[in-house]
């Protein structure tokens, strides 16, 4: 029953990793235009999938030689760094310098080039050790990795609610992947360790995840404007522009505000505008203003004054009716207005 089970359990994670090939070659050859986040998410697909598929081949039975089981390794020391860059493209719209990117993947290059000459000695010190210098090196980079996604993601307008979802449970099931083959690394005999193969399983329902968000468009990987024309100096300035107006005074209340009211306040054209807002919230210029009423009315809604009504906390917000600011802050919060005010109360 034992070995029935296991066996279930491998035909799983080799669905999963046969799945993530073919997302994988999807993202690279069949998507007519690719986006930095989509190459390193691409990148963190196969380098995972090296270290599954070793885990898979010896779980079949097979033993690889010395060559594949090194280059698996390096798929480890990859995943890191890819998960690292496929966070931070996703954040940040200013496309990363090439030779930067290469330092990242510096030991995993190494690694591959070196393959050859490096023996598979699984019960050898040295091969220990270099096994968590690649766990330590890749918790690094997560844990760093996570730092940056909780200190950038706060701002609720940067992603859309279901991307933000996607991105939660994403770092959530890299983590226990990692974790899986951390405890895997603490046994003797690491290949007859059950943690072995649930680091597949994991990986296998993460890619499992993914699939099904793409299928349902909740994820696109893509931001309107591939590349910014924004000088680095301009993106500065206009970004101090907008949190003086937003924070300062209050733009959004207005009800009448528009993308070219906007510009002309901020002494900007429209078009940059909007290129920034897209490139820093991925949003468009409605639902950027809204989200900040929506934070406005929550403060209004929280603050105990109920002699307020609906309607005036609304139109205090900046919406120009009751409609839009019920579809708004349900949108934003899954929630009523009412509903909010009696869940603060």
């Amino acid at each position: 029953m034992k070995v029935e089970a296991e066996s279930i359990l491998i035909f799983i994670a080799t669905l999963g990793l046969v799945q993530g090939i073919i997302f994988c070659t999807y993202l690279l050859f069949l998507k007519s235009s690719k986006s930095d986040s989509s190459i390193f998410l691409s990148l963190l697909i196969i380098a995972i999938s090296l270290r599954i598929g070793k885990s898979l081949l010896i779980n079949y039975g097979y033993i690889p030689n010395s060559i594949f089981i090194n280059v698996g390794l390096a798929g480890f020391f990859a995943i890191g760094p890819s998960f690292y860059l496929y966070i931070r493209s996703s954040l940040f719209s200013k496309k990363l310098d090439q030779s930067k990117v290469l330092l990242h993947y510096l030991p995993a290059i190494i690694l591959i080039l070196f393959s050859w000459l490096i023996p598979h000695k699984i019960d050898a010190t040295w091969w220990r050790i270099l096994y968590f210098i690649i766990l330590i090196q890749c918790f690094v980079y997560l844990t760093y990795t996570f730092y940056v996604y909780k200190k950038h993601s706060k701002d609720k307008t940067r992603f859309a609610p279901k991307e933000r979802v996607w991105f939660n449970v994403f770092i959530i099931g890299v983590f226990f992947v990692w974790a899986a083959y951390f405890i895997n690394g603490l046994y003797l005999e690491p290949s007859k360790s059950i943690t072995y193969l649930i680091g597949s399983i994991l990986y296998s329902f993460l890619i499992y995840s993914l699939t099904y968000l793409v299928l349902k468009r909740s994820v696109t990987f893509e931001r309107k404007y591939r590349y910014s024309t924004l000088k680095e100096s301009d993106r500065l300035v206009l970004m101090e522009k907008i949190n003086r107006s937003i924070h300062e005074d209050k733009i959004y209340r207005d009800y009448d505000i528009t993308l070219t009211k906007m510009s002309v306040l901020l002494g900007v054209p429209a078009n940059n505008l909007s290129q920034f807002i897209n490139e820093e919230y991925g949003q468009k210029f409605t639902n950027f203003i809204n989200s900040f009423r929506v934070k406005e009315s929550k403060r209004l809604l929280k603050s105990g004054e109920k002699i307020f009504k609906i309607s005036h906390i609304a139109y205090e917000s900046g919406f120009s009716s009751i409609s839009s600011f019920n579809a708004s802050f349900k949108k934003n919060t899954g929630m009523t207005p009412s509903q909010y005010r009696d869940a603060e109360s």
